[in-house]
């Protein structure tokens, strides 16, 4: 396995990739690329215990996906989005009343529940329309984590649905809202359930036993739906240039042997 975690973003127009020490824009009209200092705090080498606190490092991780994801235009406008959606639907669970202290209007329910299903239609929405270019960003850095020879064989070869995406964490926070509704649970236990329970069970998505897969499932359907296969090899040839030269100050060692 390789030292360095990297994290992929893909918008309409380019796939970003944010290692430790550098990050890395790459745009889909002709491969050019711009590499930076990553500053960001989250990425930073000095260890802190609270990364690693289960049900804690879910809240840290939730921060850390969030400043990596504002570093793009794209990234900011999803953002804002997700924000209003998000502050709005906490504003309403808190004003009104539990289900299990009063009888919830039919009505509440009605709009609690678009507000919920308008949220994940964008996000599928979004991912839909980069579904060639997540797709690469998932085989190159399925590539990488392999250790495997960089060439553009070993990353067609890869599969294009992979535990470590955003889509297998959206899978899970959609499952446990629909367990919360099931159960007439409070609504406001999803959000501490999203950072917390949802981002455990998202790091227990990436093993081979059966519980792995089956807590992948619902991801892995998500990205079947958002990620794709078609995409020309003089497209990725664009990639590969600008993510070697990012990966050659990244991870020199691995630029090295393997690129």
């Amino acid at each position: 396995m390789v030292k360095n975690k990297i994290g992929g973003i893909t918008t309409p127009r380019s796939i970003s990739f944010v290692g430790i020490n550098y990050k890395i824009k790459i745009k889909d009209i002709d491969g050019s690329f711009i590499i930076k200092k990553n500053n960001n705090i989250s990425y930073s080498k000095n260890k802190n215990s609270i990364k690693t606190k289960p049900f804690i490092r879910g809240f840290y991780k939730m921060f850390d996906v969030i400043e990596m994801t504002w570093s793009t235009l794209f990234g900011k406008i999803f953002l804002s989005f997700f924000g209003f959606i998000y502050f709005i639907s906490v504003i309403l669970s808190l004003l009104l009343p539990e289900p299990n202290t009063a009888v919830v209007p039919i009505s509440t329910k009605i709009v609690i529940s678009m507000i919920n299903i308008f949220f994940y239609f964008i996000i599928l929405y979004i991912m839909i329309k980069v579904r060639p270019l997540h797709g690469l960003e998932h085989k190159i850095l399925k590539t990488y984590n392999k250790n495997l020879k960089f060439n553009i064989k070993n990353i067609l070869k890869q599969p294009r649905a992979i535990p470590q995406c955003g889509g297998t964490f959206l899978g899970i926070i959609i499952v446990t809202n629909l367990i919360i509704n099931l159960f007439n649970l409070p609504n406001s236990l999803i959000y501490l359930l999203i950072p917390s329970l949802c981002y455990e069970l998202f790091l227990k998505a990436r093993g081979n036993n059966w519980y792995n897969k089956m807590l992948f499932f619902p991801g892995f359907l998500i990205q079947q739906l958002t990620t794709s296969n078609n995409i020309k090899k003089e497209r990725i040839k664009k990639y590969i240039m600008g993510f070697k030269c990012f990966i050659a100050k990244e991870d020199p060692e691995y630029y090295k042997n393997k690129c």
